[in-house]
């Protein structure tokens, strides 16, 4: 399940101002996974952009019991990159808030296009 259907996932595009040297994608995409309480297949983390913004696809989980669309994930993570004492904004960021938009068109959908 999660992102082999990529009309349902819903573009994520993350700005970290100070990313850390030991910064790696899959401990990121762990991360998100934890605090979103998505499964891995559910979060995809594309390659790293310039000036550390990250992209990222979430899917929505047919077996969450809350019944949360990706959008209500984008919004969920929206929210932790606005509160600077989430594990995102402490371990990525120096405590500050981090930039979060969405929709975003990531390369996925673009290629698709």
């Amino acid at each position: 399940g999660g992102l082999e259907n990529p009309e349902t996932a819903v573009g994520v595009r993350v700005k970290m101002e100070w990313c850390p040297a030991s910064y790696r994608e899959d401990l990121f995409h762990a991360d998100v996974c934890r605090a979103l309480s998505l499964p891995p297949g559910f979060v995809e983390v594309l390659p790293l952009q310039g000036g550390a913004m990250q992209d990222m696809n979430l899917a929505s989980d047919p077996s969450d019991p809350a019944c949360r669309s990706s959008e209500a994930l984008a919004a969920e993570l929206f929210a932790l990159c606005e509160d600077r004492g989430s594990v995102l904004c402490s371990r990525y960021n120096q405590g500050r808030e981090m930039f979060c938009h969405y929709p975003w068109a990531t390369a996925r959908a673009t290629a698709a296009a």
